[in-house]
């Protein structure tokens, strides 16, 4: 006999802060996270962790974890060398 695990209640993540931040990304990547079953993990203001699936694994270079950026603010803010998908208006 298999155990489903409950699901959990959904709680809506904050909008991106920054004015440079371009509103039109934070609904095109709320509704990818909900179609891919991939959890957006904040980590400061405009500043996320895309946590993927297996199946969306290969689309990414095979990694786990994306850091999105929706502001030039938060892709300079954030110092790691994991930037390689940002989505952010020049």
């Amino acid at each position: 006999m298999t155990t489903r695990r409950k699901a959990r209640p959904y709680r809506p993540l904050p909008p991106p802060t920054a004015s440079t931040a371009d509103e039109r990304i934070w609904p095109l990547l709320q509704r990818y996270a909900k179609l891919a079953k991939a959890k957006l993990i904040p980590r400061g203001a405009d500043l996320y962790d895309m946590k993927l699936p297996p199946a969306e694994r290969a689309h990414f270079g095979k990694r786990a974890t994306v850091r999105v950026a929706l502001s030039l603010e938060a892709l300079e803010r954030d110092p790691t060398p994991k930037w390689r998908c940002s989505a952010v208006r020049s």
